[in-house]
Protein backbone atom coordinates (compact mmCIF):
# COMPACT_ATOMS: atom_id res chain seq x y z
CA UNK A 1 0.00 0.00 0.00
CA UNK A 2 1.40 3.41 -1.22
CA UNK A 3 0.85 6.40 0.06
CA UNK A 4 1.76 9.18 -2.32
CA UNK A 5 0.60 12.52 -1.44
CA UNK A 6 1.72 15.15 -4.47
CA UNK A 7 0.31 18.42 -4.31
CA UNK A 8 -0.53 20.08 -7.89
CA UNK A 9 -2.95 22.55 -7.12
CA UNK A 10 -5.75 23.40 -9.65
CA UNK A 11 -7.76 25.63 -10.86
CA UNK A 12 -7.38 27.91 -13.60
CA UNK A 13 -10.98 27.87 -14.57
CA UNK A 14 -11.94 31.29 -15.14
CA UNK A 15 -9.33 32.66 -17.59
CA UNK A 16 -5.94 34.06 -17.50
CA UNK A 17 -6.24 37.47 -18.81
CA UNK A 18 -4.82 40.28 -16.62
CA UNK A 19 -4.26 38.63 -13.33
CA UNK A 20 -1.79 36.11 -14.78
CA UNK A 21 2.09 37.94 -15.42
CA UNK A 22 3.93 36.94 -17.66
CA UNK A 23 6.55 33.95 -17.58
CA UNK A 24 9.99 33.78 -15.71
CA UNK A 25 12.61 32.39 -17.27
CA UNK A 26 14.22 29.59 -15.06
CA UNK A 27 17.23 27.47 -15.39
CA UNK A 28 14.71 24.96 -17.37
CA UNK A 29 10.78 26.00 -18.71
CA UNK A 30 9.24 28.90 -17.08
CA UNK A 31 7.43 29.75 -14.32
CA UNK A 32 3.76 31.27 -15.00
CA UNK A 33 3.03 33.77 -11.61
CA UNK A 34 -0.34 34.60 -10.19
CA UNK A 35 -2.91 32.17 -11.86
CA UNK A 36 -5.89 32.47 -10.05
CA UNK A 37 -7.98 28.89 -9.38
CA UNK A 38 -11.02 30.55 -8.43
CA UNK A 39 -13.03 33.15 -10.02
CA UNK A 40 -13.55 35.50 -6.67
CA UNK A 41 -10.79 37.73 -6.97
CA UNK A 42 -9.48 36.64 -3.63
CA UNK A 43 -5.03 37.28 -3.68
CA UNK A 44 -5.31 33.94 -1.64
CA UNK A 45 -6.78 31.97 -4.68
CA UNK A 46 -3.97 32.35 -6.29
CA UNK A 47 -0.67 29.34 -7.83
CA UNK A 48 2.23 29.80 -9.83
CA UNK A 49 3.12 27.43 -12.48
CA UNK A 50 6.26 25.75 -12.94
CA UNK A 51 6.64 24.20 -16.45
CA UNK A 52 9.24 22.19 -17.14
CA UNK A 53 11.73 22.61 -20.79
CA UNK A 54 9.56 20.18 -22.76
CA UNK A 55 6.11 20.16 -22.27
CA UNK A 56 4.13 17.15 -23.88
CA UNK A 57 0.44 15.82 -23.40
CA UNK A 58 1.72 13.32 -20.74
CA UNK A 59 3.57 16.01 -18.50
CA UNK A 60 2.53 14.74 -15.16
CA UNK A 61 0.70 17.51 -12.85
CA UNK A 62 1.72 17.95 -9.56
CA UNK A 63 -0.57 19.86 -6.85
CA UNK A 64 2.02 21.91 -4.55
CA UNK A 65 0.29 22.59 -0.96
CA UNK A 66 3.08 24.58 1.56
CA UNK A 67 3.05 24.36 5.52
CA UNK A 68 2.95 26.25 8.20
CA UNK A 69 0.59 25.35 10.51
CA UNK A 70 -2.27 26.75 8.86
CA UNK A 71 -1.61 30.30 9.65
CA UNK A 72 1.13 31.10 8.28
CA UNK A 73 3.57 30.28 4.94
CA UNK A 74 2.64 31.07 1.56
CA UNK A 75 3.92 29.14 -2.27
CA UNK A 76 7.38 30.69 -1.95
CA UNK A 77 8.01 28.81 0.81
CA UNK A 78 7.63 25.48 -1.19
CA UNK A 79 9.31 26.76 -4.37
CA UNK A 80 12.49 24.61 -4.22
CA UNK A 81 10.16 21.94 -4.05
CA UNK A 82 8.44 22.94 -7.10
CA UNK A 83 11.49 23.37 -8.62
CA UNK A 84 12.67 19.58 -7.50
CA UNK A 85 9.62 18.41 -9.04
CA UNK A 86 10.33 20.20 -12.03
CA UNK A 87 13.42 19.65 -12.70
CA UNK A 88 14.42 16.80 -11.83
CA UNK A 89 11.17 14.77 -12.58
CA UNK A 90 9.98 16.50 -15.28
CA UNK A 91 6.60 17.57 -13.86
CA UNK A 92 4.40 20.39 -14.27
CA UNK A 93 3.85 21.62 -10.58
CA UNK A 94 1.29 24.41 -9.34
CA UNK A 95 2.50 25.93 -6.47
CA UNK A 96 -0.56 27.75 -4.23
CA UNK A 97 -1.45 30.04 -1.81
CA UNK A 98 -4.73 29.15 0.38
CA UNK A 99 -6.75 31.02 2.67
CA UNK A 100 -4.79 30.75 6.23
CA UNK A 101 -6.38 30.21 9.60
CA UNK A 102 -8.38 32.70 11.31
CA UNK A 103 -11.45 33.82 13.01
CA UNK A 104 -12.81 34.45 9.51
CA UNK A 105 -11.30 31.38 7.66
CA UNK A 106 -12.06 28.39 10.35
CA UNK A 107 -12.12 24.99 8.90
CA UNK A 108 -12.57 23.37 6.15
CA UNK A 109 -11.41 27.15 4.30
CA UNK A 110 -8.17 26.14 3.65
CA UNK A 111 -9.22 22.45 3.00
CA UNK A 112 -11.80 23.79 0.30
CA UNK A 113 -9.36 25.67 -1.43
CA UNK A 114 -7.21 22.94 -1.85
CA UNK A 115 -9.68 20.80 -3.67
CA UNK A 116 -10.75 23.72 -5.75
CA UNK A 117 -7.28 24.18 -6.64
CA UNK A 118 -7.27 20.10 -7.34
CA UNK A 119 -10.40 20.53 -9.81
CA UNK A 120 -9.12 23.58 -11.44
CA UNK A 121 -6.10 21.36 -12.62
CA UNK A 122 -8.27 18.48 -13.69
CA UNK A 123 -10.56 20.92 -15.74
CA UNK A 124 -10.73 20.96 -19.61
CA UNK A 125 -9.60 24.84 -19.76
CA UNK A 126 -5.94 24.20 -17.50
CA UNK A 127 -5.01 21.67 -20.03
CA UNK A 128 -6.18 23.28 -23.09
CA UNK A 129 -4.47 26.37 -22.08
CA UNK A 130 -1.16 24.38 -21.91
CA UNK A 131 -1.25 21.53 -24.20
CA UNK A 132 -1.53 18.63 -21.43
CA UNK A 133 -4.07 16.04 -21.01
CA UNK A 134 -4.53 16.17 -17.36
CA UNK A 135 -6.97 12.50 -16.07
CA UNK A 136 -4.93 12.08 -13.23
CA UNK A 137 -3.16 14.48 -10.74
CA UNK A 138 -0.46 14.42 -7.88
CA UNK A 139 -0.51 15.86 -4.85
CA UNK A 140 2.51 16.84 -2.87
CA UNK A 141 2.81 19.14 0.62
CA UNK A 142 4.30 19.40 3.97
CA UNK A 143 3.52 19.56 7.63
CA UNK A 144 -0.09 20.94 7.45
CA UNK A 145 0.34 20.88 3.46
CA UNK A 146 1.05 17.29 4.13
CA UNK A 147 -2.09 17.26 5.86
CA UNK A 148 -3.79 19.09 3.35
CA UNK A 149 -2.64 16.93 0.90
CA UNK A 150 -4.05 13.92 2.21
CA UNK A 151 -7.78 15.61 2.86
CA UNK A 152 -7.79 16.62 -1.17
CA UNK A 153 -6.71 13.30 -2.37
CA UNK A 154 -9.10 11.58 -0.45
CA UNK A 155 -11.75 14.39 -1.63
CA UNK A 156 -11.66 13.90 -4.84
CA UNK A 157 -12.62 10.21 -7.04
CA UNK A 158 -9.49 8.15 -6.98
CA UNK A 159 -8.95 7.57 -10.46
CA UNK A 160 -8.30 11.09 -10.71
CA UNK A 161 -5.43 11.08 -8.28
CA UNK A 162 -2.03 9.02 -9.52
CA UNK A 163 -0.43 9.30 -5.81
CA UNK A 164 0.10 11.58 -2.73
CA UNK A 165 2.66 12.45 -1.31
CA UNK A 166 2.75 13.97 2.31
CA UNK A 167 6.44 14.96 3.99
CA UNK A 168 5.70 15.26 7.67
CA UNK A 169 1.93 15.68 7.30
CA UNK A 170 -0.87 15.38 10.09
CA UNK A 171 -2.75 11.86 9.18
CA UNK A 172 -4.15 11.55 12.58
CA UNK A 173 -4.86 15.37 13.88
CA UNK A 174 -5.22 13.77 17.70
CA UNK A 175 -1.18 12.98 18.50
CA UNK A 176 -0.55 16.65 17.42
CA UNK A 177 -3.75 17.97 18.78
CA UNK A 178 -2.28 16.31 22.25
CA UNK A 179 0.75 18.22 22.23
CA UNK A 180 0.48 21.50 20.17
CA UNK A 181 -3.39 22.15 20.84
CA UNK A 182 -2.27 25.77 20.48
CA UNK A 183 -2.14 25.55 16.63
CA UNK A 184 -5.66 24.39 16.42
CA UNK A 185 -6.74 27.75 18.02
CA UNK A 186 -9.54 29.64 15.45
CA UNK A 187 -9.20 26.32 13.16
CA UNK A 188 -12.20 23.98 14.62
CA UNK A 189 -12.52 25.01 18.35
CA UNK A 190 -11.99 22.09 20.83
CA UNK A 191 -12.86 19.55 18.49
CA UNK A 192 -10.76 18.05 15.28
CA UNK A 193 -12.61 15.06 14.02
CA UNK A 194 -14.40 17.45 11.23
CA UNK A 195 -10.94 17.97 9.89
CA UNK A 196 -9.07 14.25 10.40
CA UNK A 197 -8.26 12.46 6.97
CA UNK A 198 -9.04 9.57 8.69
CA UNK A 199 -12.18 10.63 8.54
CA UNK A 200 -12.19 10.07 4.71
CA UNK A 201 -10.90 6.68 4.07
CA UNK A 202 -13.48 4.62 2.35
CA UNK A 203 -12.62 1.95 0.42
CA UNK A 204 -9.44 1.47 -1.62
CA UNK A 205 -8.03 4.77 -2.29
CA UNK A 206 -5.34 6.65 -4.64
CA UNK A 207 -1.24 5.26 -3.40
CA UNK A 208 -0.28 7.26 -0.62
CA UNK A 209 3.66 7.74 0.67
CA UNK A 210 4.22 8.86 3.81
CA UNK A 211 8.01 10.20 5.16
CA UNK A 212 8.53 11.65 7.95
CA UNK A 213 11.90 11.92 10.23
CA UNK A 214 11.50 9.99 13.99
CA UNK A 215 12.43 12.76 16.00
CA UNK A 216 10.45 15.21 14.04
CA UNK A 217 10.31 18.62 16.55
CA UNK A 218 7.25 19.85 15.13
CA UNK A 219 4.56 16.92 14.28
CA UNK A 220 4.97 13.94 16.42
CA UNK A 221 5.11 10.56 13.64
CA UNK A 222 2.01 8.68 15.72
CA UNK A 223 0.30 11.16 13.53
CA UNK A 224 1.75 10.27 10.39
CA UNK A 225 1.55 6.38 11.28
CA UNK A 226 -1.50 6.27 12.87
CA UNK A 227 -3.42 7.62 9.21
CA UNK A 228 -0.55 5.15 7.28
CA UNK A 229 -1.75 1.99 9.64
CA UNK A 230 -5.57 3.10 9.03
CA UNK A 231 -5.14 3.28 5.04
CA UNK A 232 -3.63 0.10 4.56
CA UNK A 233 -5.81 -1.38 6.84
CA UNK A 234 -8.53 -0.15 4.32
CA UNK A 235 -6.75 -2.07 1.65
CA UNK A 236 -4.77 0.34 0.16
CA UNK A 237 -1.56 1.04 -1.26
CA UNK A 238 0.55 2.61 1.05
CA UNK A 239 4.39 3.59 1.52
CA UNK A 240 5.67 4.79 4.68
CA UNK A 241 9.44 6.02 4.52
CA UNK A 242 11.04 7.01 8.07
CA UNK A 243 14.11 8.17 8.68
CA UNK A 244 16.21 9.01 11.82
CA UNK A 245 17.31 12.60 12.26
CA UNK A 246 21.18 11.89 12.15
CA UNK A 247 20.42 11.05 8.44
CA UNK A 248 22.38 14.57 8.03
CA UNK A 249 23.86 16.81 10.03
CA UNK A 250 22.29 20.04 11.33
CA UNK A 251 18.94 18.91 10.87
CA UNK A 252 15.91 20.77 12.98
CA UNK A 253 12.45 21.10 13.07
CA UNK A 254 10.67 19.01 10.67
CA UNK A 255 14.11 17.20 9.55
CA UNK A 256 13.42 17.94 6.09
CA UNK A 257 15.72 21.04 4.57
CA UNK A 258 19.40 20.83 3.74
CA UNK A 259 20.65 23.23 6.22
CA UNK A 260 21.23 26.92 4.78
CA UNK A 261 19.65 25.74 1.07
CA UNK A 262 17.74 28.83 -1.10
CA UNK A 263 15.12 27.94 -2.01
CA UNK A 264 14.72 25.52 0.68
CA UNK A 265 15.55 21.80 -0.71
CA UNK A 266 14.22 18.32 0.82
CA UNK A 267 17.32 16.44 1.79
CA UNK A 268 18.49 13.71 -0.19
CA UNK A 269 17.11 10.83 1.16
CA UNK A 270 13.30 12.61 0.98
CA UNK A 271 13.32 13.42 -2.40
CA UNK A 272 14.87 9.75 -3.25
CA UNK A 273 11.77 8.34 -1.13
CA UNK A 274 9.83 10.88 -3.83
CA UNK A 275 11.63 9.74 -6.79
CA UNK A 276 11.06 6.02 -6.02
CA UNK A 277 7.55 6.44 -5.87
CA UNK A 278 6.84 8.46 -8.75
CA UNK A 279 8.87 6.09 -10.83
CA UNK A 280 8.51 2.52 -9.31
Amino acid sequence: MRIFAVVVAAALSGGLSGAVRAGTATESGKVIRDIPYSQDGNPMHLGDLYLPEKVTPGTQVLLAIHGGGWNHGDRKSWSGVAEFFRRELGFAVFNIEYRLRSPENPWPACGDDCVAAAKFLLGRDFAGRYGLKVPRIWICGGSAGGHLTLWTALSLPANQIAGAISISGIGDPQPDFAVHGSRYRNMIGEGIPEMSPLSLIRGKGPRILQTHATGDKVVPIASAKRFHEAYRKAGSEAVFFEYPETVMPGLSGHCIWIPKSKPRRLIPAVEKAISDFVRP
